[in-house]
Parts: C-alpha cells; structure tokens; sequence
C-alpha cells in the first residue's frame, strides 16, 4: 500500500508542477492584492496533502510570502474534510480570507472569515 501511495503522490505532484492545465482562476492574483491591501490575511486552505499543495503553489507562483499569509494542507489537520478542522487552523491566524467551497461559509461566518469559490470538485 505504502507503495501505491508514494506512487500516486509522485504522480500528482508531477501532474501539478508540469500540466499546461494548471493556472490561476481568472483576478485570483488581484483579489488576493486588493484583500492584503485592506488589512485583511490571505490563506488557502485545501483537501490536498502539503506535498501537492507545494506543488500547485509553486506551479503558480504562490509560494510567496508576499502572495498567501498562510496555507494548510489537509495532512496537517487532525480532520480533513468535511471537518471544518483546516479552517479554524487558519483561523488562529487572525482575521484570513479562506478560499474555500462556499458551501462550508454559512457553518463558519461566525469565525468573521471571507469566502471564495474554487475551480476544486
């Protein structure tokens, strides 16, 4: 199993890191400006393990501080999804933007955090 594993996350890593297919939704760059420019932290939050997720942000260009003020991955998280576990990690960042499903955003707008949708399943 290990075996299987390893081999899948390779594959998905090189998928993200190589695939013409892999690019920013259209003004992400320029939400994430005009949110920072306001105050207000910029954090991902994803159901991909960190090794993927780095992948996807390096692809992109997000593996900057300048970019993303926080991301968890869902193997950093005692409950992945759909447990809001990731998003109160990101939370105890103070006051993050969490791109997210927006089905998950009426169980946490108490937590005073913004929503987005995402191009994920």
């Amino acid at each position: 199993m290990d075996l299987i594993h390893r081999d899948f996350l390779a594959s998905m890593v090189h998928h993200y890191a190589t695939s013409a297919t892999v690019e920013p939704m259209p003004h992400a760059l320029e939400v994430f400006a005009t949110l920072r420019d306001g105050g207000i932290r910029v954090a991902l939050d994803t159901g991909f393990s960190r090794p993927i997720l780095n992948s996807i942000l390096r692809r992109l260009g997000w593996d900057s501080p300048k970019i993303l003020d926080a991301t968890v991955a869902s193997d950093e998280v005692a409950r992945g999804r759909p447990a809001p576990t990731s998003c109160f990690t990101l939370y105890g960042a103070r006051r993050s933007a969490v791109a997210r499903p927006a089905v998950r955003a009426a169980r946490l707008r108490r937590f005073h955090c913004l929503f987005g949708l995402t191009g994920s399943a």
